[in-house]
This record gives C-alpha cells, structure tokens and sequence, in this order.
C-alpha cells in the first residue's frame, strides 16, 4: 500500500466566508419570483436590479445570483 502525505505548504488555509446565509423564507422567495417575472422572467432578469425590486437590505447580488440558478 502507498501512503501518501501532503506537505503543510500545499494546503490552502480555510478562509471563513464574511457573507452569511440568508433564509429564504416563503414570502422572501415570493418576492424574489415576483421580481424575477417583473423584469421579463429568468432568461431576461438580472441579478443587480432584482434586490433593488425585492427591498430587503441584507439582500446581496452574490446571494440572488445562486437563487437565480436554483430558479
């Protein structure tokens, strides 16, 4: 059997992620659907006008860009 060892420089150090997780309740993901269809559905909406559309501050374009893809 081969063991193999990494060396402690080839490991990338984990780097906490300072965005938090949103909960996507029932009637945020209303909202964002609403949105989404008022600017022409999901091929046509764009991810910097939908939290604008939606009002809820902590709303970040990096979190609407991986609901989009869910939608």
């Amino acid at each position: 059997m081969v063991e193999y060892q990494r060396e402690a420089s080839n490991v990338r150090p984990y780097v906490r992620s300072s965005m938090y997780k949103i909960k996507w309740t029932l009637g945020l993901h209303h909202t964002f659907l609403c949105a989404v269809n008022y600017f022409g559905g999901k091929s046509k909406a764009t991810s910097k006008r939908i939290p604008q559309h939606v009002n809820f501050p902590e709303l970040t374009i990096a979190q609407v860009k991986s609901n989009l893809q869910l939608y």
